[in-house]
């Protein structure tokens, strides 16, 4: 029985951070994972979501469940360089998503079941 207990908490403590883990605090807003998957920004994203070791501007969005991204998610969000959302479900990239990410990078992409991408979805990337 006391085994059966302690699998119970561990497994239930588990299940509570991945729920915690579908949104994400970045620049004055909040990304969020809806429970279909689809990615949406909460709040007015101003400046950048901080800088890492490495003196990169990134935004981690990776292993959330995302299957799919709302226009205008990351507008406001100009001087990200790295944007991570490998380890998700997406399947496909609008066109407009990435226009706002003028000085993006990195994108990964890794490990999503894409089968389709608009020709239009880095046309207005830069780098």
């Amino acid at each position: 029985m006391l085994i059966v207990c302690a699998l119970w908490i561990v497994l239930g403590g588990w299940v509570g951070e991945a729920e915690a883990q579908s949104s994400v605090s970045c620049g004055g807003c909040t990304f969020n994972v809806s429970h279909e998957g689809l990615l949406t920004r909460g709040g007015t994203c101003q400046g950048d979501c901080g800088i890492d070791a490495g003196g990169r501007k990134p935004l981690h969005l990776e292993n959330l469940g995302i299957r799919s991204l709302k226009n205008g998610t990351f507008d406001g969000l100009s001087s990200l360089q790295d944007l991570y959302l490998q380890n998700n479900k997406l399947e496909s990239l609008p066109a407009p998503v990435f226009d706002a990410l003028s000085s993006l990078q990195f994108l990964y992409l890794n490990n999503n079941e894409i089968s389709c991408i608009s020709s239009q979805v880095f046309t207005q990337l830069s780098s």
